[in-house]
Order: structure tokens, then sequence, then C-alpha cells
């Protein structure tokens, strides 16, 4: 199952490419700080990644939902996929990404 995800974050990380948005954590500070920080990710059931442009320690994990359908953000544990209108089926969403909004409008999401 973290093999999928981590091919999953893989695929998207090299499809896309834009910056913003968080959900992550950004600077842990010292090593320690950042191997707790793994732990806990990895004990709640995620999968630790660091993004090799920015060098930024994220906790990916699965929302469950990923073939939910949608019509708004509400709908869904992370972000609802303006194409497919269904749930991201984990979060946070890396690079770029069509979504829909809670108020239903389709707007461009950003991370890296």
């Amino acid at each position: 199952m973290k093999l999928i995800l981590a091919l999953v974050f893989v695929l998207v990380a090299a499809l896309n490419g834009c910056q913003s948005k968080t959900d992550v954590v950004d600077d842990v500070g010292s090593p320690e700080s950042a191997l707790r920080a793994a732990e806990r990710c990895e004990r709640g059931g995620g999968l630790w990644s660091s993004l090799s442009e920015s060098g930024t320690n994220l906790c990916i994990n699965q929302t469950g939902q990923g073939a939910k359908s949608c019509t708004t953000k509400n709908d869904c544990a992370g972000e609802c996929l303006a194409k497919s209108k269904t749930c991201a089926p984990y979060k946070p969403l890396v690079g770029c990404n069509e979504v829909i909004g809670t108020n239903g409008t389709t707007q461009t999401l950003c991370f890296n």
C-alpha cells in the first residue's frame, strides 16, 4: 500500500511543477525533530517524503475517498478533483491540480 502511494506521489511530482499551498512540514528544524515528525507520520499510516527540489518534508496520507464522486471540496476529506469530479485519493496534492473549491468553482491548486 505504501509502495503504491509512493509511486503515485513520484508520478504526480514528475508530471507537475508549480508552487504554493501548505498542509506540510516545511522546516522541521533539527534532524531529530525531522525524525520524530517522520515517525509520527508513519505511525498514523502516512508516507513521509521529501520533495527533492525544495527539500520540503511532508506526510502523504490516503484519504480513503479516491473513487467517491464530489461536486465541491466539502464532499471530500482532501480535494475534489475537477477533471474526474472525484475526491483525491491522498493529501496533500503535489504539483498543480485543477480542483473544485468549497463554492463549486474550478481553480488551480499548486504545491511543490
